[in-house]
């Protein structure tokens, strides 16, 4: 920049009255060189020290604050400023920046406050904070910045308006007018990435972005729902993470359509069963978006077909059993041969037809068989009779389901559950299996085992 002389200026009312001096003031015009010792000799340097008051408060203005956004720098005269048009471009950079992180500073170099005043009055757009300080040309701010320059023992010369881009790292990126200054920002932004979202946020966000996508691989679209939701809103406010998220919107989408017309095939094929469970799936882990929406009034129009209801209702059946028949097994396994016994026979009174009971009816034949067993069983009937430990065990086989008991079991193993014994939990969810088939308390502990870790 080149400066170019002007007419003569006081420092001060307060300094002219004790002093009788004065000084020589210029306004900066754009050349096609600049000055070594002028603002364009800052960038690529450490930005200077700014420490300033902020006009209108007790605040203190310190760019040290700002570090990890774009600042700009805005010195200004407005003791001269007879064109403000200036001030309108530095309004419009704030207006379609500040989302992206660049943040406006602006530095009064006045010599009394009334010029001030009324260019705030003018200028409704200028919201950003403004430094004051008397005889601010003269100051060391000014100087650092290049803004002004001591000529004389008295004399200066002062740019009437200029603009720094300061990196979110605090280095002067360019210097110049403010009608260059968006076109500097749209330069240098890509390579000087400020810092929108707080770090902590960002770095959370990220994480579970990060499942979300790993749960769409794994086509659990469930899983990959619940994440999305877990993504904090400000972290959108990072154009380049938005877009990754849109992404990954776009492919759990893409997936989901994909599911569900997978579907259609399987009911084509008659294999109700995989086509209803599909279904499921999709309603449960899509709830809330159009693609669960869509899941579910297909569901319902399956479950309409006489065919395919009565397909679902032995699927169903078959599901029950096999879930009592891993109970019963795994008493067997543990050696609790009473309790395994009780079991089978349950399978085969409540599960009749099914794969788990034609199982159930042979095992318990070869307990039947065995001679000991029937020792042992005879011991514990005849202990249950008395009141003795054996009472403890699963009722007869006449015996109704207390649907109360059932609520009580089923709560008992939530209790469990939320304690963080899962095993305990596991087998008291069991137990509602099996001993209250066919129940609501047992269809929500199948549930709830499924959520267990394993």
């Amino acid at each position: 920049m080149k400066l170019i002389p002007c007419a003569r200026f006081h420092l001060s009312m307060r300094v002219l009255a004790l002093m009788g001096l004065g000084i020589c003031v210029a306004i900066a015009r754009p050349a096609n060189g600049a000055d070594d010792d002028g603002p364009a000799s800052l960038v690529g340097r450490p930005a200077p020290e700014l420490t300033i008051k902020a006009y209108g408060s007790n605040r203190t203005i310190n760019l040290k604050d700002y570090r990890g956004k774009m600042v700009v720098v805005d010195f200004f005269r407005a003791e001269n400023a007879s064109d403000l048009t200036g001030f309108d471009d530095v309004a419009e950079v704030e207006r379609d920046y500040a989302r992206k992180g660049v943040v406006i500073v602006g530095v009064s170099m006045d010599t009394n406050m009334p010029p001030l005043v009324n260019l705030l009055q003018k200028k409704p757009s200028i919201d950003w904070p403004i430094g004051f300080e008397w005889e601010g040309f003269a100051t060391g701010n000014s100087q650092r910045w290049k803004a002004s320059h001591k000529t004389g023992d008295n004399d200066f010369s002062v740019l009437w308006h200029v603009d720094y881009l300061v990196s979110p790292e605090g280095t002067v990126l360019w210097a110049g007018l403010p009608d260059l200054l968006d076109r500097a920002i749209e330069d240098q932004i890509k390579d000087h990435k400020p810092q929108i979202v707080d770090a902590a946020v960002m770095a959370d966000a990220t994480a579970t972005l990060n499942k979300m996508t790993a749960a769409i691989a794994a086509n659990n679209l469930g899983e990959a729902l619940h994440q999305r939701k877990r993504i904090a809103a400000a972290a959108l406010d990072d154009d380049d993470f938005a877009a990754q998220v849109k992404d990954a919107d776009d492919k759990w989408q893409a997936a989901g359509e994909a599911a569900l017309a997978a579907v259609d095939p399987l009911i084509d094929s008659k294999d109700y069963a995989s086509a209803a469970a599909k279904l499921k799936d999709l309603s449960n882990g899509a709830d809330g978006t159009p693609i669960g929406s869509k899941a579910k009034v297909k569901l319902i129009e399956l479950q309409k077909n006489p065919d395919a209801k009565a397909a679902l209702q032995t699927a169903e059946k078959n599901e029950r059993a096999d879930d009592a028949l891993k109970v019963a097994q795994k008493f067997q396994d543990q050696k609790k041969d009473i309790q395994a016994y009780t079991r089978f026979k349950l399978i085969v009174k409540n599960f009749a037809g099914t794969p788990a009971a034609q199982t159930a009816t042979s095992t318990i034949a070869t307990y039947d068989a065995d001679p000991d067993f029937k020792k042992q069983l005879a011991g514990a009937a005849a202990s249950s009779a008395s009141g003795g430990a054996a009472s403890s065990q699963p009722a007869p086989d006449n015996a109704k389901p207390d649907p109360g008991r059932a609520k009580s079991l089923l709560s008992l193993a939530n209790s469990y559950r939320d304690s963080g014994n899962a095993d305990t939990a596991r087998s008291k969810y069991e137990d509602v299996i099996t001993q209250f088939p066919g129940t609501p308390e047992a269809d929500a502990a199948k549930d709830e085992i499924a959520k267990l870790p394993q």
